[in-house]
């Protein structure tokens, strides 16, 4: 029964709207090469990411410490610099300024980085 009535149906009736191929077997869209290349460009670069070592962060799980330390010591910093300037006054204007903790502890070298690693591991863990 189904048979006769898909058979009844007209010649000329449209297409589903879900077919993806014409009643000759080509396709309705030719392919689009540029998307194909790229969609392969960003498969090899997602797996050349995950194949690559990755750098070992400087400051790893324990940063956030690291991060409270060095506001601690921000902080002390101050109140040493306020001390300081209540004692002996204001600095000399030609004198260069004290570097600060910011930069002490996360404006690294690159060939003191190895060092600052080992370091950070003994005082904060792995």
């Amino acid at each position: 029964m189904s048979c006769l009535r898909s058979l009844n149906r007209p010649l000329a009736r449209p297409l589903n709207r879900f077919l993806n191929r014409r009643l000759d077997g080509r396709s309705c869209r030719p392919p689009d090469y540029l998307a194909q290349a790229c969609n392969l460009l960003e498969k090899y670069l997602q797996l050349r990411r995950r194949a690559a070592r990755a750098e070992p962060h400087l400051f790893g799980l324990h940063a956030g410490k690291y991060y409270r330390d060095t506001l601690r010591l921000a902080a002390q910093d101050q109140e040493v610099d306020a001390a300081l300037g209540k004692i002996y006054g204001p600095a000399p204007p030609g004198s260069p300024p004290r570097p600060s903790v910011w930069v002490e502890r996360y404006a690294i070298p690159t060939d003191q980085q190895r060092l600052h690693r080992k370091w950070f591991r003994e005082k904060y863990g792995a």
